[in-house]
């Protein structure tokens, strides 16, 4: 899956589930304010695309039927409605699986060229085509690069090959010593021409050579290096550097959450007698919602393993003297904006697209402007947005009280920390509990996988001495 192939997926499943479709983007607009995008569309198209290939497997067999009852005839609206109320896509990439053990893909960013700090075959990115090291990548596409050699105290003449066609006007020489300490200069004219405190040469500009001989070795060692920094003509060169993607996949076995509840018929009927309704559709929208916090929580729990790449951001809430309580927690802001620089220094992907909380960051948000709607669910759950970010909160059996993961979710497949890999959707079955046939039992069930992909995609931040 990329993301250029969305608006095609999403074209095709359109018109196998539109309906479905459009129920699952009002309940998402409805549960977090927006409408979801191309990529989660089709993400949800696939999804159910395989839920009605499985379902009509199980409808040809009369026992499974019977057992069913009549909820899984309406069951493509209900996975679309547990897929539109997981806040799932602000954490992790949605990547459906057709069997019990899928394949979830990924990709390696690799050079295609030796220069600078870069060798040909390098891996230039992580598995989401992050960045991975934007100092060393300056010197792979920028015309501004360097060459070192090493200084050997044994020889007074080097020739060094430099990127061609070299810019005129642009070399610096320099020998340093091993703490980067500058022993020698030199500069070159528009010529060619080397001069320098102890040596001289001269350089072709066509071929990228240059020649150094020196004439005055004192003070100079083994440990020493010649470093030339220089701009290569990128305009005029026969070659650029480049890169290539090369997509690597990962095996994922899907586990199941399976949860069952009873109710007397007696009450069922009473209930529809009384309000029109079913007590069964009570009882699975609660099951749905159970469900979603448990796979909510094993999203989470990745993410804080994948927090472990970086050292942890801390913020401390002491109050400074004579600074208030709110005036000291917009100080957090801070924190954020440290744990975003951490991810962009590491893979290129600037900013924090969302956010995991536990009860102190929660409170600190809600004290710095954030409006929290009160939940009446157990387990984790969308808890609002937060200057534009959304906020997901977790109780302490999830993460603990003190800490806030900070989460880049990129546009597509593949810009992720996580992946939720969805097997088989939320499925009801109904039948009776024990000898006493008035006591109906409904249970559902959930399989799905959760890996970790990308952990630099992921930062967490300590709140102390609060």
């Amino acid at each position: 899956m990329i993301q250029e192939a969305a608006p095609i997926l999403l074209k095709k499943y359109a018109q196998e589930f539109g309906n479905e479709l459009t129920i699952a983007n009002e309940a998402h607009k409805k549960e977090f304010g927006r409408e979801m995008n191309e990529v989660e569309l089709a993400a949800l198209g696939k999804y159910l695309h395989t839920w009605d290939i499985t379902q009509k497997i199980m409808e040809s067999d009369q026992t499974s039927r019977n057992n069913l009852g009549p909820l899984p005839r309406i069951s493509l609206g209900i996975v679309a409605l547990q897929y539109a109320t997981l806040p799932a896509n602000f954490l992790a990439s949605v990547q459906p699986i057709e069997e019990e053990v899928g394949v979830v893909y990924y990709r390696d960013v690799v050079a295609t060229k030796s220069r600078g700090a870069v060798a040909a075959g390098d891996v230039l990115g992580n598995e989401a085509g992050g960045l991975t090291d934007i100092n060393a990548l300056d010197s792979y596409y920028g015309e501004r690069t360097k060459t070192e050699t090493a200084f050997d105290t044994t020889s007074t003449s080097y020739d060094i090959s430099l990127q061609p066609p070299v810019r005129p006007d642009t070399i610096e020489i320099k020998v340093v010593d091993n703490t980067g300490a500058v022993k020698r200069e030199g500069v070159v004219n528009h010529e060619g021409k080397v001069f320098g405190t102890g040596f001289s040469g001269n350089v072709n500009f066509d071929s990228g050579v240059l020649h150094l001989d020196f004439s005055d070795t004192s003070g100079l060692a083994n440990t020493d290096k010649i470093v030339v920094d220089y701009d290569q003509n990128l305009v005029q060169a026969d070659e650029v550097p480049g890169f290539k993607w090369i997509v690597r996949s990962r095996p994922v076995r899907a586990h199941y959450h399976i949860i069952q509840t009873s109710y007397s018929l007696l009450s069922e009927i009473s209930l529809k007698r009384r309000f029109g309704r079913m007590l069964e559709q009570d009882v699975v929208s609660d099951i749905i919602g159970q469900i979603n916090g448990a796979v909510l929580g094993r999203i989470i729990r990745e993410l804080r393993a994948a927090t472990d790449t970086y050292p942890e951001v801390q913020w401390d809430a002491t109050l400074p003297p004579g600074v208030s309580a709110v005036e000291h927690r917009l100080t957090f802001n801070d924190a954020l904006d440290l744990a975003a620089q951490q991810i962009d220094q590491a893979t290129g992907a600037g900013g924090i697209t969302a956010l995991v909380v536990g009860g102190k960051g929660r409170v600190v948000l809600r004290s710095i402007g954030m409006e929290i709607e009160a939940k009446k669910v157990t387990g984790p759950f969308f808890l609002g947005y937060y200057n534009g970010i959304p906020v997901v909160y977790a109780p302490t059996n999830v993460l603990a009280s003190d800490e806030v993961l900070a989460v880049f979710r990129g546009s597509n497949w593949l810009d992720s920390p996580v992946v939720y890999a969805p097997y088989l959707p939320v499925t009801v079955a109904r039948g009776v509990t024990g000898p006493n046939v008035l006591n109906q039992a409904t249970a559902a069930a959930h399989a799905a996988a959760v890996t970790r992909v990308v952990d630099k995609f992921a930062v967490r931040i300590r709140i102390t001495n609060m």
